[in-house]
């Protein structure tokens, strides 16, 4: 993924040297930028864990579009038609620091009068959950075994079980999964509420990075549009696509999830 990301910016600015090396966990990729051993990266758990000591330069698009969404789905033959309804029920979810496969569900839940609890550390109270590993975790999860009543996850992974005319219009028009196979699955599910859009993940730069070229690298990424990467070698998920303007105010929902959630994302 990242190599024509860094062969690009490397052709638009003289004298640049990018230099890009690989972590083992989010962990360590936060840790380098906070302790000056690295300048950039592409993350949101670091940014949302220090954001303080982050700049947003700017918001990767995939599949032309800079948002995604989130989504809670019931089978169609559900009493469930709200997300109060799922008091008492069992829920899956994707990883527990997942913005849209766990964390934004929760807060879905939360906002629907339902207590969450101790999640997605712990156990909620109104609602039972399980968390898996993945979106893709989630969604087998819950096509496979009856014990749940519904699965929070990313929508990229509802869209084939859900027709057209359950989506909402801001999905329609600004999701970058929106394709021919909405709807597609001869397996139907129900859609109980998709979020609001959230902000891809950004393109970060630590706050005291101090450099004479940092401008003009930061100009030469927001100019990455659609069609000016070349295609990454291999089978890459979620390869860049273009990159749109933001900020760290793009980001501050999510920190009032994290925060209506009592979420400590620990030393990151």
């Amino acid at each position: 993924m990242w190599e024509p990301f860094s062969e690009y910016v490397d052709s638009q600015v003289d004298e640049l040297d990018l230099n890009v090396e690989f972590a083992d966990s989010t962990s360590g990729i936060g840790q380098s930028l906070i302790n000056d051993q690295a300048e950039m990266t592409r993350s949101d758990i670091v940014l949302l864990a220090n954001p303080e000591e982050i700049d947003v330069v700017g918001i990767v698009n995939e599949g032309g579009a800079s948002v995604y969404f989130s989504g809670i789905a019931t089978r169609p033959d559900s009493d469930i038609e709200e997300l109060s309804d799922l008091e008492g029920e069992s829920i899956v979810f994707a990883d527990r620091l997942s913005t849209s496969g766990s964390l934004y569900p929760n807060y879905m839940l939360d906002q629907a009068g339902l207590d969450t609890g101790e999640a997605p550390y712990g156990d909620p109270v109104d609602y039972d959950g399980t968390w898996t590993s993945g979106q893709a975790g989630a969604i087998e999860n819950f096509l496979n075994r009856d014990e749940f009543a519904a699965v929070g996850c990313d929508i990229a992974v509802l869209l084939e079980y859900i027709s057209e005319d359950q989506w909402p219009d801001r999905v329609r028009e600004r999701s970058g999964r929106w394709d021919d196979d909405v709807g597609s699955s001869s397996t139907e599910l129900e859609l109980v509420q998709a979020s609001q859009s959230l902000p891809l993940s950004p393109i970060i730069a630590r706050s005291s990075w101090e450099h004479p070229l940092r401008s003009d690298i930061e100009e030469a990424i927001l100019s990455i549009d659609e069609g000016t990467l070349r295609e990454p070698d291999g089978d890459v998920d979620n390869p860049i696509s273009a990159v749109s303007p933001g900020s760290n105010e793009d980001y501050q929902p999510i920190l009032d999830v994290i925060n209506t959630l009592g979420v400590d994302l620990g030393d990151l």
